[in-house]
């Protein structure tokens, strides 16, 4: 049983892909496992409770909602550094507790406004910044997920780049400094369609560069992302994981739609027949390089609805983590609100507007209007701009960042 509802996986180290001891297969097909530090009996204990939660979750005793409340996506589907993983036995059809996609998109809605929110203050801040890499097998969704993530936020503070086949001048250098031209700026989200991980991932199944070359690469990409973290830049790794059915389902698609045809490639197919190769040079990359500072998160993908609820909710749950605020203003409040009331007086006296009962004028000549008067349309404008939320939360009532409107009808079709 579970006997504490408020059992955090992060606390428990339950999922990890993988583990040293008491290594067990839940009916997700998520692997969980715990270090052997405190004994096999503790080892025996948490997989217990993990098994009691699968239970809880096939028989409806424990709801997708409380699962949500209690666990963060962040660490639910985080590869911790050190810990083993095997792509083969991760469901991905694995929806964590979510039942129905109606229900999911609706939640997926509220997530979306929070994320235009967390972008905003993180444009303002300007002292941090987001670097999200997307890496999968074809026709996986990443397009969808950059579709669905950058739609909820302002174009103005974000920049996606798609990384493609090397062109001569950047062969003429060392593999990241194409990727290090393309990095986020402070106040930036950066999303990286494909990435540098292409470097130790289609060089290395293709035979392109020699097994020496590709495998001291590792070490390289843990200490440029180090740096960049180091730089104020935090980094999220996401490999969308599909079925080869699914796959072949979606390339079904594309044939079927002429409006994708245009995405149809010869590649398709011939990169197909590497599958098995693709997932082992996935496996060891996501290995190697999870990194406490650049987490890797292996997402279930073959349904897009819970494909992007899970990557968009790890992001939200990132720039809440970055402790964000707004910057102080540079200049006196109180003189500027001052200010304003003056020129709306005297746009008031342009427009032949006399006064009402309960207005005095002050030895500049100016129209003050006494609060309290609802019949008055200034007092309105007066209470609107020095209104304080009852919930403490801060309200701008002039953004230079206005954000972008919520598109509900892309979320459930986004490839």
């Amino acid at each position: 049983m579970i006997s504490k509802p408020t059992m955090k996986y992060q606390k428990l180290r339950l999922i990890k892909f993988g583990g040293e001891a008491g290594r067990k297969e839940n009916g997700f097909g998520i692997i969980a496992g715990h270090k052997k530090k405190k004994g096999t009996e503790e080892v025996a204990r948490l997989d217990q409770k993990l098994r009691d939660l699968q239970h809880r979750l096939r028989a409806g005793e424990e709801t997708g909602a409380r699962v949500r409340r209690k666990y963060k996506y962040s660490k639910l589907f985080r590869v911790e550094p050190g810990s083993k993983l095997n792509l083969r036995k991760i469901n991905p059809e694995f929806t964590a507790g979510h039942k129905k996609k109606k229900a999911a998109l609706k939640e997926l809605e509220q997530l979306d406004q929070r994320l235009r929110a967390l972008q905003f203050r993180l444009y303002a801040e300007g002292q941090q910044s987001l670097l999200i890499c997307l890496q999968a097998l074809d026709a996986a969704g990443k397009d969808g997920t950059i579709i669905h993530v950058s739609g909820a936020m302002n174009p103005q503070g974000t920049r996606v780049h798609s990384f493609k086949v090397p062109t001569r001048e950047e062969t003429a250098h060392d593999f990241l400094w194409r990727i290090g031209q393309r990095v986020p700026a402070r106040g930036e989200v950066v999303i990286f369609n494909r990435s540098h991980y292409e470097d130790v991932l289609v060089v290395r199944v293709r035979g392109i560069v020699p097994k020496k070359v590709w495998k001291q690469r590792y070490q390289m990409i843990n200490e440029f992302e180090k740096k960049l973290v180091a730089n104020g830049t935090h980094v999220l790794k996401f490999f969308l994981h599909i079925s080869p059915e699914e796959q072949l389902r979606r390339f079904k698609k594309r044939l079927d739609d002429p409006a994708r045809h245009w995405k149809i490639s010869e590649s398709d197919y011939t990169e197909r027949e590497f599958w098995d190769d693709y997932i082992e040079a996935y496996k060891e990359a996501v290995i190697r390089t999870s990194t406490k500072h650049a987490p890797w998160h292996v997402i279930p993908s073959n349904n897009k609805w819970f494909r992007n609820l899970a990557v968009t909710r790890i992001v939200v749950e990132t720039l809440e983590a970055m402790n964000m605020n707004f910057p102080k203003p540079t200049v006196n409040i109180k003189n500027i609100r001052r200010k304003y009331h003056q020129v709306v007086a005297v746009d008031e006296k342009k427009k032949g507007r006399q006064p009402v009962a309960g207005e005095t004028e002050n030895g500049d000549g100016r129209q003050l209007v006494k609060a309290g008067k609802p019949q008055d349309a200034m007092v309105g404008a007066i209470a609107l701009t020095e209104a304080i939320p009852a919930n403490g939360e801060e309200t701008i009532l002039s953004q230079p960042l206005p954000p972008t409107a919520s598109m509900p009808q892309r979320i459930a079709n986004t490839a």
